[in-house]
């Protein structure tokens, strides 16, 4: 099983003036990418059947000690495709103390 990384259901843009282009594609496509692709190294040739990665974390223990930490590295996936991705481009706009936060 191979992870990908989900494309942005919006285009890299959408969050501007707030975060330019640029940073969306670092974000993105280089940041989120490395957890990706250190989850896959982690998981090379271990059969996991079709496992999301939510069940591949509970049951860490049942992986080698030497892939678990980059199991672990690669949960940062999970959060990034519950939030920001699914997210309208407006969300975090809409959220006043999240946006003082980064003033």
């Amino acid at each position: 099983m191979t992870f990908t990384l989900p494309n942005l259901p919006y285009e890299y843009n959408a969050l501007e003036p707030h975060i330019d282009e640029q940073t969306m594609h670092v974000h993105h496509d280089k940041h989120h990418q490395a957890y990706v692709d250190k989850l896959n190294k982690a998981v090379e040739g271990i059969d996991l059947g079709n496992k999301t990665i939510q069940e591949i974390l509970s049951s860490i223990d049942e992986l080698p000690q030497d892939k678990q930490d980059g199991v672990i590295q690669g949960r940062g996936l999970i959060g990034y495709v519950a939030g920001l991705v699914q997210q309208k481009p407006n969300f975090l706009w809409q959220r006043q103390d999240i946006l003082a936060t980064m003033t």
